[in-house]
């Protein structure tokens, strides 16, 4: 699984570099037509499990006592670049549809020490754009609703995001960007 396979450019995402950004809402799965698993949180497991099979992979190095962090999936194929849940026209071929693909082209992370947490858009996705679909700041600059709804609270910690982001009241962007709100 390498979500470098989806995101093909992820950047932090900033209210004033992206201002005048609008956001399409991802209808065309071709997008993760080579994503064999995707990443998911806890609280979506039974809806998942419904559709997919959920496996867990390792998220960091090894500690010191041999222990790695590992984080749930759901399995989309079998094969390295296999999803057989998107058709040839593009169309999602399940009922259920995780979050991470739900919010894409934007995704969290975090930071190395897993202290600060960010939000991340894939600049080379063509529906991040300056004309179609919902605006992600107000003319303040302030994150609209809809990059609220898709910011990276409701997420487990072994997730695209962490809900520890949820009792903050800005989620950290990184050094030289303005943060994005978080609920």
């Amino acid at each position: 699984m390498s979500l470098t396979a989806l995101y093909r450019q992820p950047v932090l995402l900033d209210r004033q570099l992206h201002r005048g950004k609008r956001l399409r809402r991802l209808e065309h799965f071709g997008v993760a037509a080579q994503l064999n698993a995707g990443l998911v949180a806890v609280g979506e497991f039974p809806e998942v499990a419904k559709e997919f099979v959920i496996g867990f992979v390792p998220m960091s190095e090894k500690d010191g006592q041999g222990r790695a962090e590992v984080g749930p999936v759901a399995l989309f194929g079998l094969r390295p670049d296999e999803n057989l849940f998107v058709r040839p026209d593009g169309s999602w071929d399940a009922r259920y549809v995780p979050a991470f693909l739900r919010r894409y082209p934007l995704a969290c992370t975090r930071s190395a020490d897993g202290s600060e947490f960010s939000l991340l858009v894939d600049e080379a996705w063509e529906g991040f754009n300056d004309r179609e679909g919902e605006a992600l700041f107000d003319a303040e600059g302030r994150a609209t609703p809809f990059l609220e709804g898709a910011s990276c609270a409701g997420a487990s910690s072994t997730s695209t995001c962490s809900s520890r982001c949820r009792s903050t009241s800005r989620c950290p962007t990184g050094r030289n960007s303005t943060p994005v709100a978080c609920r």
